[in-house]
């Protein structure tokens, strides 16, 4: 038995709704596995792909049922494109859950995110390599969504190049997170915000990254205390927090939030993202600089943007006396290909 896909709602204003889809209280969620259904599992192996001629009517798959349920539930709730290819994946990264639920004799929702990140792998190849001639890269994205939607896994940041704004509709659905982007993208393109023009990808990616750490795509769950949270996950140290800034303000503006704080230089925003060393010396050279207010602001964000690009790709940089003319021309060369 499988639960429909919870579509968006439109509220009394006509904006989409969306609540959880899964309720783990539904299932039995002992993390052992018993003889039995480690046995099962064992037994239909590759069959566990559910393709043509497999038994729909062997033992093993009622012996597994509590394992499968969960997994139907999330797939009948996800928002999966209806072709062949599609249908093909979605069923293939059930059978590779359960392949490695044998391997490891512990049902998944008892992986640790590590657990997760080994059977998902950093990049595609490292996916595919384990399970030569039948895993292609289609797969790799619903093994993700089936560990978001049943086991909470959200290190996304540690994929690799990875399409978050496919990862959101599937799990939200593609009306209320696209809603959610245009009224932010609304808001800053009024404000003349470059982030704001729809040419530009970095907005939809990093609100889809709140989102998905959020477990929510809507607007109104973004809370002042969901902003916080976000600012406090390990995650954003690789993303843009110039942009999560903006997003807030845009957020505070329609009502659902608090704006963001300001640091003690006024109309400036914190540094964020950076080596709390690295932040404060920026901070003392704008205190004491000599240049004219215009300047100084323009070198602080650029100092700020250095160091959020060093915390991602040198962090053992942590302030000037270890800059040297290697990663000078680093810089130079990542400023000149922006």
């Amino acid at each position: 038995m499988t639960t429909p896909a919870l579509a968006p709602v439109p509220g009394a204003d006509g904006r989409p709704t969306w609540s959880w889809p899964i309720n783990p209280d539904r299932y039995n969620l002992r993390p052992g596995l018993t003889v039995l259904e480690l046995e099962a599992l064992r037994h239909l192996g590759m069959n566990l792909r559910r393709r043509r001629c497999y038994d729909r009517d062997a033992p093993e798959w009622h012996a597994i049922a509590r394992l499968l349920r969960p997994l139907d539930d999330a797939r009948a709730a996800m928002h999966c494109p209806d072709t062949p290819h599609h249908r093909r994946a979605i069923t293939d990264a059930i059978g590779l859950i359960l392949l490695r639920a044998a391997e490891l004799e512990t049902a998944y929702w008892a992986w640790t995110p590590q657990e997760w990140l080994r059977l998902i792998g950093t990049t595609v190849d490292e996916f595919e390599r384990p399970w030569p001639g039948w895993i292609d890269g289609t797969v790799r994205p619903y093994v993700v969504a089936y560990g978001y939607l049943l086991c909470g896994f959200t290190d996304v940041d540690r994929l690799g190049p990875f399409n978050r704004l496919a990862l959101t509709w599937r799990v939200f659905g593609k009306e209320p997170a696209d809603h959610s982007i245009q009224q932010i993208t609304d808001v800053l393109g009024r404000w003349g915000c470059r982030i704001g023009r729809g040419e530009d990808q970095r907005l939809p990616t990093v609100l889809c990254q709140a989102f998905l750490l959020n477990r929510s795509p809507l607007l109104e769950d973004l809370t002042t205390d969901a902003f916080a949270r976000l600012r406090r996950d390990s995650a954003w140290a690789r993303w843009h927090t110039g942009s999560l800034h903006g997003i807030q303000r845009a957020g505070a503006s329609l009502g659902h939030c608090d704006p963001p704080s300001l640091s003690k230089h006024g109309s400036m925003p914190a540094i964020e993202g950076t080596a709390e060393t690295w932040a404060a010396w920026a901070e003392r050279w704008y205190d004491t600089s000599t240049l004219t207010l215009k300047v100084r602001r323009t070198f602080r964000v650029i100092m700020a943007k250095a160091g959020r690009w060093l915390a991602e790709e040198h962090p053992e940089i942590t302030g000037p006396s270890r800059w040297t003319r290697q990663t000078c021309a680093a810089w130079v060369a990542k400023e000149s290909t922006a």
